[in-house]
């Protein structure tokens, strides 16, 4: 387990409860992942995937190994919406994957959160009119 308490990748033991998943991604191999994978863990992810890829790229290994690994009653939890898809069109393709797989979705930044009854819920921020 590294040292925000995202396990790395690797074998996979199932824990007797579901619990948050995190995945992160930057865009340059110059860039750094702490600061992702630190509010991922905070967030209570006990697994990161975390790729290096430009958001054109379609080749996110970690990405393709957090959706096999996921099962029914995960959530998964990103930092922002912007770190999962690499468009919008992506971005709902993938949010739809999680749901046919009964995975739940959570985007820190944003506030979505698709575990509280299957759907989008937006949260209002303090002083934001109503």
């Amino acid at each position: 387990m590294g040292p925000t308490g995202c396990a790395p990748t690797g074998h996979r033991s199932a824990p007797p409860w579901p619990t948050p998943k995190g995945y992160g991604r930057v865009s340059t191999r110059e860039q750094n992942l702490d600061r992702q994978q630190a509010a991922l863990a905070a967030a209570g992810c006990a697994r990161c995937f975390l790729d290096k890829a430009t958001g054109k790229n379609t080749n996110r290994p970690e990405l393709t190994k957090m959706l096999d690994y996921v099962h029914p009653g995960d959530a998964l939890v990103v930092v922002s919406l912007d770190r999962l898809g690499r468009s919008l069109e992506d971005l709902i393709g993938i949010v739809g994957q999680l749901k046919r797989q009964g995975v739940g979705f959570q985007s820190l930044h944003e506030k979505l959160d698709t575990t509280a009854g299957g759907m989008f819920v937006f949260h209002r921020g303090i002083g934001m009119p109503a």
